[in-house]
């Protein structure tokens, strides 16, 4: 975040964790963000590329923006050389590169490309290529409004979520974020 030019907070424990702290934020999915971006043809004058996503996901995307879609990275995000990929990015002058890769890979190789010379902007998106294009389904806005997307994510597709939510995020939410939200909240009433 230290490097990041903004930041926004796509889940809402942050959002809480950034308000409790006195930090004024709102929420701002990779979703909004980019079902926005392309229904108001705001990518449309940028040279933009997608690296993440499946292939399909990938073409589904390119039709929907249209010929400033510039590059395109899939496959296995292992054999991925950020310091090639950085090179190539900037070798077709783009403008916006959209991660489409999981937390925290994603976000990691957005890191890295920057400190590998990359001169344009990234956006971390996650899954929201794949909710776009209609891959994968958004959960609905009831959902959303109670923050429990996480539950209709992971019973939407447990085999591939529930190591994530229930082994990785929610223990770290309750025994991390959870207390410096409470601590936060508390300091500053005090």
């Amino acid at each position: 975040m230290e490097t990041a030019d903004y930041t926004t907070a796509d889940g809402w424990p942050i959002v809480s964790l950034m308000r409790a702290g006195g930090i004024p934020t709102s929420r701002v999915t990779g979703s909004d963000w980019l079902q926005s971006v392309t229904q108001s043809g705001a990518l449309k004058s940028h040279r933009v590329a997608l690296i993440g996503g499946s292939d399909y996901a990938a073409e589904a995307f390119r039709n929907m923006v249209g010929e400033t879609a510039c590059y395109s990275l899939q496959g296995k995000k292992t054999d991925w050389d950020v310091r090639r990929v950085a090179g190539e990015l900037n070798d077709r002058r783009i403008q916006i590169c959209i991660v489409a890769v999981t937390p925290p890979f994603g976000d990691i190789f957005a890191a890295d490309l920057v400190s590998n010379g990359f001169r344009g902007s990234i956006v971390s998106v996650g899954g929201a290529v794949d909710m776009l294009v209609g891959i994968q389904r958004r959960a609905p806005a009831f959902a959303r409004a109670v923050r429990v997307e996480w539950a209709w994510r992971l019973l939407s597709n447990p085999k591939r979520l529930a190591r994530r939510y229930l082994l990785e995020c929610l223990p770290t939410y309750i025994l991390s974020v959870l207390p410096q939200t409470l601590a936060l909240a508390v300091g500053r009433k005090a």
